[in-house]
């Protein structure tokens, strides 16, 4: 039988989420007993789990999935190939306590432990351990379950696992349909006033959509969608529906222009809500915007990300499961790109405060333009690191969740266009191509 045992004399909900992480990772059966048995028998597969010796594929406890109660870990990272162990233990056969770095990630234990906020109150990328052993861009993760692997393959070689495949994701953040028409009369008075004064290239502009009858620069939508479509790629937008702030400058939803071209890309694409930046600090705020979302595609609305990143654990993922929300991408740094849990694959919230695995999946985001062409003045250096990330994924598998914001593909007030890239992007490692 294509079956996994992990031997373990204790159990534990940590455990029994990591040994359902294992068995969607490898396509196998996973197993927790506490049966001896099970030591000495040489027809089944086991990972021992335990103190016990024993001629199977031994893991020595770090402990991490036994405790009851969050704290300080002393994490033990030692090196092998290039690549940090977390809870290592040279007596072990893969050098570490696999199952227990996995979970420590996979939780994002690190972020219920005391850590300094950005100026937004998010988990900066330098709070994490991962920016102290530098592997933000290493998705250890995927690369220590691919170690378990093979070396349960090694083993047992009539074991059939699964190869995580790699694919590519686009998604676009909507933060405002539009630049420059249907934003209210108040507001474009507002912004033709601020144009007048310091922005006359933008006055030229609004003037030419406004009075002029041009089409508005950020209506690439259409036009975005059948770029990637030719891709083999179904595009994923996420839009802004709450009402405007300081931080939040999307179009009021009730204009027929916005509510129409919102139904228009529901249609022909794949949509999420992006909950405004009070949301994650405001049950019902999210609980309007999600149900004004609902009302204006009248479809289900089952897929989340949050507008600038903005989240705390384990707060905002239980709301949004209370909303119905199913499916969130928000688990990304706001500072950098790479791997904020670890890994490319999505993969179930543990909710570490009620120490219970929740029915929302965690798509990582591991590439935003914004991050880059900010950080870069040239579209090679970019493409360098969409390269590096992209060529972890590739080597692990797992999934390129790729995010573009329409302001940054047209070149809106940034360094550099991100069109050019997204172009590449698709290029280079999309499996069709467009005829």
């Amino acid at each position: 039988m294509n079956q996994i045992y992990i031997f373990s004399e204790k159990r534990s909900n940590r455990l029994v989420y990591m040994a359902r992480t294992i068995a969607d990772r490898l396509g196998v059966l996973v197993e927790i007993t506490s049966d001896n048995d099970i030591l000495v028998t040489d027809d089944k597969a086991v990972i021992n789990y335990s103190n016990i010796e024993a001629g199977k594929l031994q893991i020595t406890p770090a402990g991490l999935l036994f405790e009851k109660r969050i704290q300080d870990q002393e994490l033990a990272v030692s090196k092998t190939g290039g690549v940090s162990l977390l809870y290592s233990n040279r007596d072990t056969l893969l050098g570490h306590d696999v199952i227990a770095a996995c979970f420590y990630l996979l939780s994002r234990y690190e972020e219920y432990l005391p850590h300094r906020k950005d100026d937004h109150g998010r988990f900066a990328s330098t709070s994490s351990v991962l920016s102290e052993i530098a592997s933000i861009q290493t998705p250890l993760v995927d690369i220590y379950l691919k170690r378990l692997k093979n070396a349960l393959q090694e083993i047992y070689p009539w074991l059939i696992m699964r190869n995580e495949a790699f694919r590519i994701e686009v998604t676009v953040d909507v933060d405002q349909l539009f630049l420059y028409e249907s934003k209210g009369i108040a507001r474009s008075i507002i912004g033709t006033m601020k144009d007048s004064l310091i922005n006359t290239k933008s006055l030229v502009r609004r003037l030419d959509v406004n009075l002029g009858g041009k089409q508005d620069p950020l209506n690439i939508y259409h036009a975005l969608i059948s770029k990637v479509g030719a891709f083999g790629i179904n595009p994923r937008f996420f839009f802004q529906v709450g009402e405007p702030s300081r931080f939040d400058s999307n179009n009021p939803v009730h204009l027929p222009k916005v509510h129409d071209l919102i139904n228009e890309i529901s249609l022909r694409a794949d949509i999420g809500l992006h909950p405004s930046y009070f949301s994650s600090d405001n049950h019902e705020t999210l609980l309007l915007e999600h149900e004004r979302l609902k009302k204006v595609t009248n479809q289900e609305v089952q897929h989340s990300r949050q507008h600038y990143l903005k989240f705390e654990l384990p707060k905002t993922y239980r709301w949004l499961e209370n909303e119905g929300i199913t499916h969130d991408y928000s688990m990304g740094f706001a500072d950098a790109n790479g791997f904020r849990a670890g890994t490319a694959v999505p993969f179930k919230f543990y909710d570490l405060g009620r120490e219970e695995s929740t029915g929302l999946t965690i798509h990582p985001l591991i590439f935003m333009d914004m991050l880059t062409v900010r950080k870069y003045s040239n579209e090679v250096d970019s493409r360098t690191e969409l390269d590096t990330i992209t060529n972890a994924i590739k080597e692990n598998g797992g999934l390129l969740n790729t995010t573009w914001h329409p302001e940054v593909l047209i070149g809106f007030d940034v360094p550099q266009a991100s069109d050019g890239l997204l172009d590449y992007c698709l290029e280079t490692y999309s499996h069709v191509t467009p005829e």
